[in-house]
């Protein structure tokens, strides 16, 4: 193998180091147009939504608080103050009461802070009656959670019935 002049090596190593001179000089330009000007306010923006969102995420002791008046204090006093306010509602509303119930239903869970009650209602009377209770039941104190509600017609008159459940404060 017959060696190189002196002079071509010098080249020759010039161009090597004006390539790579070109190829950093290309990757720190492509790098800063490619990153935009704003770029650390957005990410701080990003990190801070993703720690509110684990907070968000955490499991927490605190439970929902009912709103006002939708839970009965406790079982005993509940289910007669909430079957008389049921049979009020009705006469209210225009309707002949068929039955009203309004009973301890099987216990929640030993950890749950509520009690269910078992609500059934019967009435009958006109359909505009029977509208106007749907909606006094929308406003009853301890709400009443509906599970099932047929309304037939029978000619001159509805018959209403409904079944749900309502929540007292579980015993201590």
């Amino acid at each position: 193998m017959k060696a190189k002049p002196p002079g071509q090596i010098r080249e020759a190593a010039l161009m090597v180091a004006i390539a790579v001179a070109s190829a950093v000089m290309t990757v720190w330009g492509a790098s800063s147009l490619a990153k935009p000007s704003d770029f650390d306010a957005r990410l701080a923006a990003v990190d801070h939504a993703s720690q509110s969102a684990a907070r968000m995420l955490r499991p927490s002791d605190r439970r929902p608080i009912p709103p006002a008046g939708a839970i009965c204090t406790t079982a005993v006093v509940g289910a007669p103050k909430l079957r008389a306010e049921l049979e009020r509602q009705i006469v209210a509303a225009g309707l002949q009461a068929s039955g009203v119930a309004v009973a301890a239903s099987e216990p929640a869970a030993a950890s749950s802070p509520l009690a269910p009650l078992k609500v059934t209602l019967e009435a009958h009377g006109s359909y505009d009656g029977a509208m106007a209770l749907i909606g006094r039941l929308a406003e009853a104190r301890p709400l009443v959670f509906v599970d099932t509600a047929d309304l037939v017609s029978k000619t001159s008159e509805v018959s209403l019935s409904i079944t749900g459940r309502a929540y007292c404060s579980a015993p201590s």
